[in-house]
């Protein structure tokens, strides 16, 4: 965004000092902070925004944490039917074995084919 040059300029300066000797990590949280700011505070439309996520997963010596998840996430936001933070929860529970996450979000719900609506009769 170069907002703050300063800033991007040593954020630069770090992304390419990573080699294999000294890698970078993303954690899902950290996944979730730049999403949310990109699309709240940037207002990044949603073609742009998932394209800019997904070359952050292409950059060379930096992992990020589920980034199996993060890409089944992006796919599934792109197509707009649910959030990616939803999408990503519920991809997420399939990486632990889940067999399914419980929502109340009826979108997220029908988008998901590993989420199950929650519903009074869900319980029994």
């Amino acid at each position: 965004m170069n907002d703050h040059p300063s800033q991007s300029e040593i954020a630069h300066d770090l992304l390419a000092s990573l080699d294999e000797e000294r890698r970078g990590y993303v954690g899902i949280s950290a996944v979730l902070e730049i999403f949310w700011v990109l699309r709240s505070r940037y207002r990044v439309p949603r073609q742009p925004l998932c394209e800019t996520m997904r070359e952050l997963l292409m950059i060379k010596y930096l992992d990020i944490e589920s980034s199996a998840a993060v890409v089944q996430a992006l796919a599934m936001y792109q197509k707009g039917r649910v959030d990616f933070e939803d999408a990503l929860l519920a991809e997420r529970n399939v990486e632990a074995d889940c067999g399914f996450t419980y929502t109340f979000d009826r979108a997220a719900s029908k988008a998901a084919s590993s989420m199950e609506l929650l519903t009074g009769a869900s319980r029994s």
